[in-house]
């Protein structure tokens, strides 16, 4: 069996439109550039570091405007809903007998929440939020706390950052086609694979 650990926001959870609305709340509290839905789907190709620039926010602001951004999701769980494949997915991984996690910035208590209300809180343990680009050392920490074999774990996730940090904990990649970056820029990353749809997950680990 496998151990397979999911990204929240955009891989389990359609959050899009949640996601931008707190980022122009913020833009708009702070003095940042404020993004439309056309924006956003430009800024979905770069980097985190491009898109820093391209809404006016220094990185050393970074720690603090999420702290402030996790704040304002928590005000609004009740709008997070998860993709409904994802739910049925799980049910499946499960009943297969895979061990599953779910590794995010956002709160622990946050995603209990709503995995709670989709009915799969019991089949998926809520690791411990990471930093932005923290994910690579919790992945290896549960490695070492489950004794796991790198090559039987698998890091699902929407953005580059995922993908870099399975790489960086020798554990397998996989990009879903459905985030918040596209195909190609997941792609770019090179050595990691592509799932189109969420049933094509189960075929992937199993």
């Amino acid at each position: 069996m496998s151990t397979i650990v999911f990204d929240f926001d955009g891989t389990l959870a359609d959050s899009f439109l949640v996601m931008l609305g707190i980022y122009n709340d913020l833009a708009k509290l702070k003095g940042f550039r404020q993004a439309t839905e056309a924006d956003w789907q430009k800024l979905r190709i770069g980097t985190i570091g491009s898109g820093l620039k391209w809404a006016g926010i220094n990185p050393i602001q970074v720690p603090g405007l999420l702290t402030l951004g996790l704040r304002m999701v928590e005000k609004r769980t009740a709008e997070i809903k998860l993709f409904p494949e994802m739910v049925k997915l799980v049910d499946q991984l499960a009943a297969e007998g895979h061990q599953l996690f779910v590794l995010s910035t956002n709160s622990q208590a946050l995603i209990q929440e709503v995995l709670n209300k989709h009915g799969i809180g019991e089949q998926l343990d809520v690791l411990k939020s990471s930093r932005l680009f923290g994910k690579a050392q919790a992945l290896r920490k549960l490695m070492r706390s489950h004794r796991l074999d790198p090559q039987s774990v698998w890091m699902i996730g929407d953005e580059v950052r995922d993908m870099r940090a399975a790489k960086r904990a020798g554990v397998q990649a996989a990009g879903v086609a459905w985030g918040f970056q596209p195909e190609a820029t997941l792609v770019a990353v090179g050595d990691i694979h592509i799932v189109k749809q969420p049933k094509d997950i189960l075929k992937l680990v199993s």
